[in-house]
């Protein structure tokens, strides 16, 4: 699951240009456009303006803090689900009880 979440993030932000929408307020016509990359750019005709998303850069040290909060959270969930299955089936308990019959 966590390698899901940094493949999203990682496409989002390493994506060249984000889609937008196009519009033509004289036609009232509306169109997806992309703006295109690093290596080619695809300007829009006469009469067309642009609108992109607002998409705030994540730092990549919040990146990582996230995941290793999820990882942090992830692994105390289990261990607190292991012990409680430990602890209902007696594993404690045979433990000491076993020890208690070697003396």
């Amino acid at each position: 699951m966590n390698n899901l979440i940094v493949i999203i993030l990682l496409s989002i932000l390493l994506a060249p240009a984000p889609w937008g929408i196009a519009l033509n307020h004289e036609t009232k016509e509306c169109a997806g456009y992309w703006g295109g990359d690093e290596y080619k750019g695809y300007p829009l005709p006469a009469g067309w303006t642009a609108y992109y998303p607002h998409l705030a850069p994540v730092p990549i040290f919040l990146i990582a803090i996230i995941l290793c909060a999820s990882l942090l959270v992830f692994l105390v969930i289990t261990l607190g689900v292991i012990g409680l299955v430990r602890l209902t089936k007696g594993g404690s308990f045979s433990v000491w009880k076993r020890s208690k019959k070697r003396q």
